[in-house]
């Protein structure tokens, strides 16, 4: 399974968080998918990750992406990661970076579970 999750996670990773693909989501996540610690206000199931992935498009237009560890062990996987981003003066959301980390579960190719953490940098 690892080449499988490595795509998997490349597209998560580029499509959705990246370029905002908000509709991969539907590829990319399983039918019992739990995220297990959402962002306030968002629920744990994939039709929040699709609204919190398309509030986080809305808040950080022409964000970056860089994926600096990823890391895959049978089906599990830890991802280190930065995305930087520059908002328009009118989105409501300065410009800034973010770091992070995400852990997941994959089954039969799909993201069934994750746990992530992230923190603005200065």
């Amino acid at each position: 399974m690892p080449a499988g999750a490595r795509a998997t996670l490349k597209r998560y990773y580029t499509a959705v968080w990246q370029d905002g693909d908000v509709a991969a989501l539907d590829e990319l996540l399983s039918a019992g998918y739990v995220d297990h610690n959402p962002l306030p206000g968002f629920g744990a199931d994939a039709a929040a990750a699709k609204a919190m992935a398309a509030h986080v498009a809305e808040i950080m237009p022409g964000a970056r992406l860089e994926v600096h560890h990823l890391i895959i062990e049978g089906d599990l996987a830890a991802a280190h990661w930065t995305m930087t981003w520059n908002a328009p003066d009118n989105a409501g959301s300065p410009s800034g970076r973010m770091r992070g980390h995400d852990f997941f579960r994959l089954r039969e190719g799909r993201i069934s579970e994750v746990w992530h953490c992230g923190a603005i940098q200065p």
